[in-house]
Order: structure tokens, then sequence, then C-alpha cells
């Protein structure tokens, strides 16, 4: 596959991922990912395995989260990797426990980082590794704030 090819079909599977969340749509976001993936959220400290795992964290974030906007600020490609630089802005509805117990729902935050992935040949993710600042987003979303 071409560069080019390649460009092309992980910013499909990006469009995708990024519309999935902002729908909240758990088996849009889950058809991203292959069977085997494995997902790595740094600031969390979460490592997910299998697509049934995915979902299920998804499942559990979507109804803990909403209102969510995510922006693809940049995309990068080479050495069989691929990342994109994105921007996700969302209220808090529930508690996400990875993320905090503390939430306050109706808190809005915006967190800002960049996810490193490996596709397989169908341009599904097979791993990925995402970094931000989990300090930033819990004063975001921990803080007292008026309704």
């Amino acid at each position: 596959m071409s560069h080019q090819n390649a460009f092309d079909e992980h910013a499909n599977t990006y469009r995708k991922w990024a519309t999935s969340i902002a729908d909240g749509d758990v088996e849009a976001y889950a058809s991203c990912w292959a069977p085997d993936a494995v997902a790595e959220d740094v600031a969390m400290g979460m490592v997910t395995r299998g697509v049934h795992d995915i979902r299920e964290a998804a499942i559990r974030w979507f109804q803990a989260i909403g209102d969510q906007k995510i922006t693809i600020l940049a995309q990068l490609e080479g050495d069989g990797h691929s990342a994109v630089m994105w921007e996700l802005t969302a209220v808090v509805r529930g508690v996400f426990a990875e993320l905090s117990p503390n939430s306050q729902p109706g808190s809005r935050f915006t967190k800002q980082g960049m996810s490193a992935f490996r596709f397989d040949d169908q341009a599904r993710f097979v791993w990925e590794r995402s970094h931000w600042d989990r300090a930033g987003v819990l004063r975001q979303i921990e803080a007292p704030h008026d309704q």
C-alpha cells in the first residue's frame, strides 16, 4: 500500500472514531478496533485488551461523559505507526472511576492529547497509546462549579 493510500485509509478510520465518540455510538466505535486490539491510556493507567473489553470500557465512558466533540488537529504517518493530535471537549454526566471518583456532574472539560496507533490491513486499530494531561482534566472536573 502506498504512503498516500495508508494515510487516506487511516484518516477515514480516525474520522469514524471521532464521529462515534461525538455520537456516543458504541458499535461504530468498536468497529474501529481489530478483535485482538490493545488500547493503552497512559494518563489513566489503563490497558484494555480485545475489542469486547474496549467496547465495555466505551459503554461506561459514554454513560459517564456526554456532549463530546473530538477534533483531529494533526495526523502523522511513518515507520508502521500513525499518530493523531486531538482535542476533546465534553461534559461530565456521571463517574468513570478510572478518571476520577470525584468528578462533578455538569463540569465541562477540554483535554488535548496525542494517540499513536498501529493498524491492521483493514485499517482497524490494533494498538493505541494515548497521552494527555490528567492533572489539567482533574482540575476541570473535580472543582465545584455553577450549575
